[in-house]
């Protein structure tokens, strides 16, 4: 009689032979994407290319959640970092705290016009928030990045978002000091009185809290300046309406000219024209003429300034100026 002879198979083995060479595996891929990082670290571009080409995955995720592009951004290589977009990087990604490439580049200094482009060729948002609510715009000022900054905002970042906590830029720029980059966000319109907090504190608050005094002797210089130019504007609206005219013709620009003629004697007997359209102190009285518009609208202490320059009533140039005694 033959008999069947069956060969024993032990499965228990086989599965601790595959497991062992999954394991290989794996441990292929991480020695693999460790090489990625480290390359993307040094920048070597070469050196990257071929690892991905290898098959290293772009989209790997390492310490503290941060992906290759993440790590470049960090460190400025834009190269580099269009080299990962194009083997199709995720230039959404966050790591563990919500940071993206764009939130790194800009903390770092290095958003840069042809990073930033990169990015928002590819749908990234200028003003892309953190878990805390920051913004790139905040995060670069706040570390004393003034260049980033401006690139940023020329490319159309919010001059006046907050942050969740309701830190502006401008806030951040007091609080650490940065004396420069406050009077450029001042310059491109930021927010002077935006407040944060329960107790409603400011830009010139913050700066005054931290002893920075030079910050607050410029924010302060600029919010009387601005607190000025507006009194100065309402002062305008109602005499050109008190004269008759459509305010919707008249260029509002500091150097628009009344082209209408101007007789030239002293414009009195209007009850707009008692305080000084300069400095607006009523204990002033308005006592000099602007030559040759005739314009009677300033004192004697603002009158020192116009010579040569411009009427502030109708923008004419003034030759001189000239006391006029009312009798």
């Amino acid at each position: 009689m033959l008999q069947s002879r069956t060969s024993h198979v032990d499965y228990h083995d086989a599965g601790a032979d595959l497991q062992a060479g999954a394991e290989l595996q794996a441990g292929a891929e991480l020695q693999q994407n460790t090489k990625l990082m480290v390359a993307v670290r040094s920048g070597r571009i070469s050196s990257v290319q071929n690892l991905l080409d290898e098959g290293a995955n772009v989209n790997m995720v390492g310490f503290e959640g941060r992906t290759p592009l993440i790590q470049t951004a960090a460190y400025g290589h834009v190269r580099l970092a269009a080299l990962l977009l194009t083997h199709k990087a995720d230039a959404h990604a966050r790591d563990i705290e919500g940071v993206t490439a764009l939130a790194v580049a800009a903390a770092n200094g290095h958003a840069t016009d042809e990073f930033v482009s990169l990015l928002t060729q590819k749908g990234v948002n200028i003003d892309v928030r953190t878990n805390t609510g920051m913004t790139p715009l905040i995060l670069a000022v706040a570390n004393g990045f003034g260049d980033t900054a401006r690139t940023l905002i020329a490319k159309g970042s919010d001059i006046n978002a907050s942050g969740h906590d309701g830190i502006t830029a401008l806030m951040a720029a007091a609080l650490q000091g940065h004396g420069k980059i406050a009077t450029m966000l001042l310059e491109l319109d930021a927010d002077i009185d935006a407040e944060f907090g329960s107790d409603g504190s400011t830009a010139l608050t913050l700066a005054d809290t931290h002893g920075h005094h030079d910050i607050v002797a410029m924010l302060e210089a600029a919010r009387a300046r601005a607190r000025a130019v507006t009194k100065r504007r309402e002062k305008r609206k109602l005499r050109r309406r008190r004269r008759g005219k459509a305010t919707t013709n008249i260029d509002e620009s500091p150097h628009y000219v009344d082209p209408s003629p101007k007789p030239p004697q002293p414009q009195v007997g209007r009850d707009e024209e008692t305080t000084c359209v300069v400095c607006m102190d009523e204990d002033r009285e308005v006592s000099h003429m602007c030559y040759p518009c005739g314009h009677l609208c300033v004192c004697a202490i603002c009158a020192r300034h116009f010579d040569a320059g411009r009427c502030p009533t109708c923008r004419a140039e003034v030759v001189h100026t000239m006391a006029v005694y009312r009798v």
